[in-house]
Order: C-alpha cells, then sequence, then structure tokens
C-alpha cells in the first residue's frame, strides 16, 4: 500500500499514526460534517505531518458527510489523489502544494473548484 485516502474518517486521539510511515495520506471533510469531527481528523493529520507523513488535509466547502452534496467535488478530488499518487498522471497541483504545505496551511486545505 503506498496512499491513504480518507474520505470523512471516524478518528480520535487513540488512533496511531505509525501505519502511515512511508505513505502519501488524504483525508477530507465536508464542513457541515455532523457524524464524525473534523477536528479530530486535523489533530490526527497534524501528529502523522509532525511524524513525517506526506499527508494533506482537504475542507470540502458546504459538504457534510455523505459525499452526496457536492459529490462531483468528492470524486475530483479522490481521482486527482489517485492517479497521481500512483503516477497514471502527474501529481496535481493543489494536492502537492497541499501535501508541501507545513502545518496548519497544508491540513486546511480547499478543493478546485469549490466555494467557500
Amino acid at each position: 500500500m503506498v496512499a491513504v485516502c480518507a474520505l470523512a474518517p471516524w478518528l480520535d486521539g487513540s488512533d496511531p499514526v505509525v501505519q502511515l510511515d512511508g505513505r502519501t495520506v488524504l483525508i477530507a471533510h465536508g464542513d457541515r460534517e455532523h457524524w464524525t469531527d473534523p477536528m479530530e481528523s486535523y489533530r490526527f493529520a497534524v501528529r502523522a505531518k509532525e511524524r513525517g507523513v506526506r499527508i494533506c488535509r482537504f475542507d470540502m466547502p458546504g459538504a457534510g458527510h455523505f459525499m452526496i452534496v457536492r459529490a462531483g467535488q468528492w470524486q475530483d478530488l479522490t481521482r486527482r489523489f489517485v492517479l497521481g499518487v500512483l503516477g497514471i498522471e502527474p501529481e496535481d497541483p493543489v494536492i502537492a502544494n497541499a501535501l508541501r504545505q507545513p502545518t496548519p496551511s497544508g491540513l486546511r486545505a480547499v478543493p478546485h473548484g469549490a466555494h467557500t
């Protein structure tokens, strides 16, 4: 496994980050999320980043947990991440930039075409 794409993951402070060593990780949460806590995924991403994991996190404006609202944006972000990390297409510049950014910038990114 070379990458993880976690969409609206259920995370808490007990989730380890060691298993992410050597992997590229993208986490995305809707900004209207009510089922899981986006701040927990943010804290998880901070811990992973501090460990040296190549990780980014995206806020999906106007979206909730079920990825129905703005479904195309969820799909596009996932597609661009997977194709880039597998080397099928060049790495998407927005995702690549988020992966390079220090905390907190790269952990509060907004995808292409998202409305805030």
